[in-house]
């Protein structure tokens, strides 16, 4: 099954200074269930999720910008993207060649919260949902990640939970170096 890979400079050593506060969570796969009626049974779904946790030193409103705006985006996670900024709105996400991938988003509070639902992307990755939380606590700005929605415990699932913290690493350097 093919996945986006990991950016190359990803790889190479990009340690914190001592300056940036920043804790980046282990990856936490948390279980779901959800009881529907299919052709007349009662069948129980287990969805699973991911979820990882970045203090960052930047205001809810940078944070909310890198994570929603074309300009923050294309910074840390995708090659090239169009937004709709609003509830409602539609995001394209363009990886590479054959990834393009779209979704849309279902809620949205400004500078503190977004979720969107993939609607067109890889089998594994349709239909679940990627959602951002900014809350201030009194370490400075938490961003929550969840990646939910997710069917199975395979090895794309594996991989994208690892590729995630990656990109949240990528996500605090950008906010952080500015």
């Amino acid at each position: 099954m093919k996945h986006v890979p990991p950016r190359q400079h990803l790889a190479s050593n990009s340690r914190l200074t001592n300056q940036v506060r920043c804790r980046i969570s282990v990856s936490k796969m948390q279980h779901s269930s959800h009881t529907f009626v299919l052709h007349g049974k009662y069948t129980k779904i287990t969805m699973h999720g991911i979820y990882h946790d970045v203090y960052i030193d930047a205001s809810p409103e940078h944070i909310f910008d890198a994570v929603t705006s074309e300009t923050g985006l294309n910074s840390w996670w995708t090659d090239a993207c169009r937004v709709e900024r609003r509830a409602g709105g539609k995001y394209y996400f363009h990886f590479e060649p054959d990834y393009d991938w779209y979704a849309e988003v279902v809620e949205w509070s400004t500078s503190q919260h977004v979720v969107w639902c993939f609607t067109q992307a890889d089998s594994d990755w349709t239909g679940t949902k990627l959602s951002f939380d900014i809350v201030n606590t009194d370490r400075g700005s938490l961003l929550r990640m969840e990646h939910t929605g997710w069917r199975t415990l395979n090895d794309h699932f594996r991989h994208t939970s690892y590729c995630w913290a990656q990109y949240l690493r990528k996500l605090q350097k950008y906010l952080t170096s500015a």
